[in-house]
């Protein structure tokens, strides 16, 4: 790892293979949550759809199409939802409260 400007730059395939022990070790479904745009997300989940698990990415719908995820895990006002059911994949949501969360 190396950190530039208070940001930790992971060197290529590093998490991939993170993802490949926790499959490993049991893991069932992996996240892949990495706070930049499209086109990094998308280099980041590179061969994640072939862990053999369920796969979801973090905040960016138009990633986990490309990346042909199984999912898509969004906040609570992401105006994104309807495109992922659109696209046919799982959706996952973040709630404050049970009535939110029924809401969803």
């Amino acid at each position: 790892m190396l950190s530039c400007g208070g940001q930790i730059v992971l060197p290529p395939g590093y998490l991939s293979a993170s993802y490949r022990h926790a499959r490993a070790a049991g893991a069932t479904v992996v996240q892949l949550r990495v706070k930049s745009g499209t086109a990094e997300v998308v280099v980041r989940g590179q061969g994640f759809g072939g862990l053999g698990v369920t796969f979801v990415v973090n905040d960016d719908v138009e990633a986990a199409v490309r990346l042909g995820a199984d999912g898509v895990h969004l906040g609570a006002g992401d105006a994104s939802a309807e495109r992922a059911r659109a696209e046919g994949l799982l959706l996952g949501r973040s709630a404050a409260s049970l009535d939110q969360a029924v809401g969803v």
